[in-house]
């Protein structure tokens, strides 16, 4: 399938491309971490262990934070702006 696509679908990228936010991209795999690693360690430890709400937390945080345009755009200049 990835080489059908790879052959069939036509690039997209223009020549005024922009540079990945590698910020935003950290902090998303964080929150995503988070809120796994927060799930997984729930099964073992239980809900009400500080390791388990820290980690859903601050998933959640990173997440809101991200979301909300705390990270997004700023390495583009945007301000934040969705």
């Amino acid at each position: 399938m990835i080489t059908i696509s790879l052959w069939r679908i036509p690039e997209s990228r223009s020549g005024a491309a922009r540079q990945v936010d590698w910020l935003g991209a950290i902090v998303a795999a964080a929150g995503l971490g988070g809120m796994v690693n927060g799930l997984l360690a729930s099964v073992r430890l239980g809900w009400g262990h500080p390791l388990v709400l820290a980690s859903l937390m601050g998933g959640r945080l990173s997440h809101r934070v991200l979301l909300r345009g705390g990270w997004s755009g700023f390495a583009h200049g945007s301000g934040g702006a969705l």
